[in-house]
């Protein structure tokens, strides 16, 4: 009887111990929503009109880089007439913080924009957030719903 005793104390213990190491995300690696995106519209500055949607500007002839000249990824938004840019500047781990991107119309014409890449962490997972973006050479304002809006 002790032989089962004992027998059954060691599986319990070789189960115990093993479970406290199964990692938790399964794979041994975090997941990730994503590149942190936010939105943003050009406009008149005087009467506020959308500057794609009244025929001013194209989307197509927009590009939008890093300080390198990297590509940023983005996606033009036509939805209702909204027509604004949904901007993902790439992030990863440990690469987070200020990031300056230039949205740029013409060579006349190009945006610099400063946005805030920050990660939020889980058990399982990191995402990317963008906040506190601005633009240093134009006016800008940020809706409530957090449309940053460019004032040319």
């Amino acid at each position: 009887m002790q032989i089962v005793a004992k027998i059954s104390t060691i599986i319990i213990l070789l189960i115990n111990i093993s479970c406290n190491n199964i990692d938790p995300c399964g794979d041994g690696v975090l997941a990730s929503t994503g590149p942190p995106i936010f939105e943003l519209k050009i406009a008149d500055k005087t009467t506020g009109e959308n500057l794609i949607t009244n025929g001013t500007y194209a989307a197509n002839q927009i590009t939008i880089t890093d300080i390198n000249g990297k590509n940023i990824e983005y996606f033009f938004v036509y939805e209702n007439q909204r027509n604004t840019f949904r901007i993902m500047p790439q992030s990863t781990l440990n690469d987070v913080g200020i990031k300056k991107i230039l949205f740029k119309i013409d060579p006349l014409i190009v945006i610099e924009l400063e946005v805030n890449i920050y990660e939020g962490r889980g058990e399982c997972f990191v995402n990317y957030f963008a906040r506190d973006y601005k633009s240093n050479n134009y006016q800008y304002e940020i809706t409530n719903e957090g449309l940053l809006i460019i004032k040319l």
